[in-house]
């Protein structure tokens, strides 16, 4: 597939058709102002904006005419949508100071963000269309809360992933879903969490001690995937996609190390592919 600018860096790519997928980054090597391409099914073109320079974070949004982006400048998060001609920066919601992490969109008028340092409490906000919503439970309370992924499924079904844990919101209420046996405490940051459906829904991150670990929920409690990696104490794992079928690319790095002082990075890959 034919590339515009060859000297682009970029972060995050979205899907929301095969004849509707859009990437964001930077120009200049991954230094320059946000770049943001689109594929049309039979091209790609770079879609002009006003957003700056600033690291891009994630894309979001079920529409053509409805798409976020996230990024980060410096120590403050930017946020930016898509009406179907322009884009525009929204007001990100007011975390106290703490990043914004992630996002999710259901519509133009419904977007999750989540976010948090890690080791303090967890940050959850909801924008309706016209103003931000802020979460004030006790499951992301406490420290070690913070949440660094968030998927919206529906109204009644939104799902966080963050340091320790994932939360769920039924629609009435947030609580924290069961981890794999014996001690949940045992994972460490989740950065991705995917899926089309609550019965086919995957995390992605790694453990307390560097192994890339892909969990799977099996309707009331997650479980380990067994992802295969080729250094078990050094992996992890940062970006997932589930397909309907149920097939899942997770990717990351594995760590090999050369030295007490010197690791050589390379990227990880895993596919899964369901019996039929």
């Amino acid at each position: 597939m034919p590339r515009p600018d060859g000297k682009s860096s970029l972060g995050d790519v979205l899907a929301i058709s095969r004849h509707d997928v859009w990437f964001a980054g930077q120009g200049a090597g991954g230094y320059g102002h946000v770049l943001i391409e689109h594929w049309n099914g039979k091209r790609i073109s770079v879609v002009r904006n006003h957003l700056g320079t600033s690291t891009i974070t994630q894309l979001a949004g079920v529409q053509d005419d409805s798409v976020w982006l996230l990024s980060d400048a410096g120590d403050q998060s930017r946020l930016a949508h898509w009406n179907g001609s322009t884009w525009s920066e929204v007001q990100p919601p007011n975390f106290g100071g703490d990043p914004v992490e992630g996002i999710s969109a259901g519509s133009r008028k419904d977007l999750w963000a989540v976010g948090g340092y890690v080791g303090g409490p967890g940050d959850v906000a909801h924008w309706n269309g016209a103003r931000w919503h802020y979460v004030n439970d006790p499951v992301f309370a406490r420290l070690g809360s913070a949440m660094s992924a968030v998927l919206d499924l529906g109204q009644r079904d939104i799902w966080t992933a963050g340091n320790n844990h994932v939360a769920h919101f039924n629609g009435k209420k947030w609580s924290v879903t069961p981890g794999p046996a014996p001690n949940p405490r045992n994972w460490a940051l989740f950065p991705a969490i995917r899926g089309v459906r609550s019965g086919l829904l995957y995390a992605a991150g790694s453990t307390r001690r560097a192994r890339g670990l892909i969990l799977r929920w099996t309707g009331n409690r997650w479980i380990d995937a067994h992802a295969p990696v080729p250094n078990k104490r050094s992996s992890d794992f940062d970006s997932l996609g589930v397909s309907a079928s149920g097939e899942v690319w997770a990717a990351g790095e594995t760590f090999q190390r050369l030295s007490d002082s010197f690791a050589r990075a390379r990227t990880l890959i895993d596919h899964y592919v369901p019996c039929r």
